[in-house]
């Protein structure tokens, strides 16, 4: 099976062919810039160099979230547009389950964390049992402190949450709190990829393009904004 892959959730923005779970090509941009920008460049360069089109592509699997709203919403415009376009069907992967799979097999536990802003984060807590990766904790979005505060074991933590805070991390947990190298806390759209492979080989469960909608955990900056904005109003007119 011939598989294109994308993530745009985070910082990265990263387009993988596969064919089962072989890599043929991954192409990444940790540019920084806006990733409408550059996403549709690498689907294209990436079949390029495969000397394949989209049209050869049985599936296609793409980050649901959490992760940036607006870098969730292009990558999963841009594979609707795809699948509509030539009638492909799109697998959903979650970045924070991608980022477990990244951190490698562990006697620990494993904690993905993705910076949400607000000084919060997305996270959720996995552990290898024989070649199985267990969900041992529920995708959410909460504080670091909030985060970590049930964790009473060595663990290790891999994302750009776990980049951003790892002095409060560290500071709580010492030398129980272990962290990946720096380059395997983006999520790979190789990842990506490989669980979706693995998710159609197992049920061939797919979603259709209109239930096919980001995986937030939370309110948009613009609509908690609008909220502070509204309880600002409301106070005012209630003096």
């Amino acid at each position: 099976m011939i598989l294109l892959a994308l993530d745009s959730a985070t910082e990265s923005c990263s387009v993988a062919v596969l064919e089962d779970e072989n890599l043929l090509t991954e192409l990444t941009d940790i540019s920084g810039q806006t990733h409408s920008k550059h996403l549709m460049v690498l689907v294209e360069t990436a079949l390029r160099m495969t000397n394949l089109s989209i049209q050869d592509m049985d599936v296609l699997a793409v980050t649901r979230g959490p992760g940036s709203f607006t870098g969730l919403r292009i990558g999963l415009s841009a594979a609707k547009g795809l699948a509509a376009a030539t009638r492909k069907q799109i697998i959903p992967v979650s970045c924070l389950e991608a980022l477990a799979w990244q951190s490698g097999f562990s006697d620990r536990l494993i904690y993905s964390v993705i910076d949400a802003r607000r000084n919060e984060v997305y996270a959720a807590g996995y552990r290898w049992s024989d070649d199985v990766l267990i969900k041992e904790q529920p995708e959410h979005v909460c504080d670091v402190a909030e985060a970590i505060q049930a964790i009473r074991e060595p663990c290790d933590f891999i994302g750009n949450g776990a980049v951003k805070y790892q002095q409060e991390i560290t500071a709580l947990l010492g030398s129980s709190a272990h962290f990946a190298p720096g380059f395997n806390n983006m999520v790979r759209a190789a990842t990506v990829g490989f669980l979706g492979f693995r998710q159609w080989k197992k049920d061939k469960r797919v979603t259709r393009l209109e239930e096919l909608s980001p995986q937030y955990l939370r309110k948009s900056d613009a609509q908690l904004n609008q909220n502070i904005k509204v309880s600002s109003i409301k106070e005012k007119h209630d003096r």
